[in-house]
């Protein structure tokens, strides 16, 4: 029953990093219709930032944390401005765009490799100390923290979504771009905002995977596949749905771990993706 319960608590640290990847997709897929892959190599960046500051600063862990995000925040909204609005401005296809942010990920991991060497690297201090138990499982607060970070982003965006001006503008983008347009919403402001937020939200789980189980430059392709079959898996036109789906996919890769081997986590994680795609293509939770 306690290995039950642990691999049960297992799957939902898993599901906190996921949920945040799989928010950002969604944010990005549904302002902007694109699968955008580079979202891995800005949680790459999110991570390593905080690797630097906690080596060569004494900055305060939580403004650490902050700022590594607001850097990946601003990086992917650079990295919007100059690539993918100049794509867009151009009626490039969603192809285009996707090849793009294919090789801006892989850009952005090669120079990481370069900056910080390819060999995994652990943070020098933990987000907090202590464990505690739940039902005869083993929590550390470091994964108690990243649960936390998770919600409280996950209850942030949908008020900022419900009731702010500009979170009513990226809904209306996200329902039909063009309508938003005629109606006078400035879409391109709008996908800037969502590139911002995205950005941040990936930086985000890229540093809490880096306190969790430390660091390497490919890791940002493995986070943005499970941030991505959370999203599909839990509805793309969603954020709730993302977290859903986010959490399922956790619970299941670890209870799969049960059964068989731990290597073959990805091979569980497609095989719901499959699943879904045939017989519920518009995931879990989907808009009327």
């Amino acid at each position: 029953m306690e290995i039950a319960i642990q691999i049960i608590l297992n799957g939902i640290i898993a599901s906190a990093v996921y949920a945040l990847m799989a928010m950002a997709f969604n944010l990005m897929y549904g302002v902007s219709r694109l699968f955008h892959l580079a979202l891995g190599g800005f949680a790459v960046v999110g991570g390593y930032t905080m690797l630097f500051f906690l080596e060569h600063t004494t900055l305060p862990l939580g403004l650490s944390l902050l700022v590594s995000m607001c850097i990946a925040g601003v990086f992917g909204w650079l990295c919007d401005i100059v690539i993918f609005h100049t794509l867009r401005r151009r009626r490039a296809s969603t192809l285009v765009q996707i090849v793009a942010s294919l090789g801006l990920l892989l850009t952005i991991q090669a120079l990481i490799a370069i900056a910080f060497s390819s060999e995994y690297q652990s943070f020098p201090r933990s987000l907090a100390t202590g464990t505690i138990e739940i039902g005869g499982g083993i929590l550390a607060m470091t994964q108690v923290m990243m649960i936390t970070f998770a919600l409280v982003c996950l209850v942030g965006i949908l008020l900022f979504l419900r009731f702010t001006k500009y979170g009513r503008a990226v809904k209306a983008v996200s329902d039909d771009a063009e309508v938003a347009t005629i109606i006078g919403i400035n879409t391109e402001r709008v996908i800037g905002l969502v590139s911002f937020s995205a950005s941040c939200l990936a930086g985000l789980a890229g540093a809490l995977t880096g306190f969790d189980i430390g660091l390497q430059p490919t890791i940002g392709l493995s986070l943005l596949l499970k941030g991505a079959i959370g999203g599909v898996v839990g509805g793309l036109e969603t954020i709730s749905g993302a977290a859903l789906g986010a959490l399922g996919l956790g619970l299941i890769e670890n209870l799969g771990t049960w059964f068989i081997a731990s290597q073959w986590k990805d091979a569980i994680a497609f095989a719901v993706l499959i699943v879904f795609l045939i017989f519920r293509p518009r995931g879990l939770i989907s808009k009327k």
